[in-house]
């Protein structure tokens, strides 16, 4: 079963993600922003969802900016598509937060206001492995870059 959960201590602030029309494939996800932020020309910012998401171990949950992201706001992913796998759910350092890191890539700063929403939508896909006999030794051991 698919399902967002809003992660422990981030109540009240967290919005949990939904689609906005009958048709959309993507869950507009919303950041957890308490005042303004700036984001200064060609810096890299984090930002933490307060959610986190539940899904069956052959899914990924991928994340991408919404269209009008990098047009409006001149903001895109640093890593491009984010790839949440299912292990990320509840592991032992993370509790499953879902945290972005966003560039602007203008000359310009960019300000998000406290409530601003919608920088990116979540979108669940079926993934394949070459062979069922793969054994991975790693084991996750946090957020950003854990399995390396």
């Amino acid at each position: 079963m698919r399902k967002f959960e809003i992660c422990s201590g981030y109540e009240g602030k967290a919005i949990l993600p939904k689609r906005y029309t009958k048709d959309s494939c993507g869950y507009d996800i919303s950041f957890v922003l308490e005042n303004t932020v700036i984001i200064e020309p060609f810096e890299v910012k984090l930002f933490e969802t307060g959610i986190k998401a539940k899904f069956q171990s052959d899914e990924a949950l991928l994340i991408y900016p919404r269209s009008s992201t990098g047009i409006k706001k001149n903001l895109l992913l640093a890593n491009g598509t984010c790839v949440i796998d299912p292990s990320y759910y509840n592991n032992e350092n993370n509790e499953g937060n879902i945290i972005l890191a966003f560039r602007n890539v203008s000359n310009n700063k960019v300000i998000l206001e406290k409530g601003e929403q919608r920088l990116v939508q979540g979108i669940f896909t079926k993934y394949f492995t070459v062979t069922d006999e793969e054994m991975p030794i790693k084991k996750r051991s946090g957020g950003i870059g854990s399995t390396n």
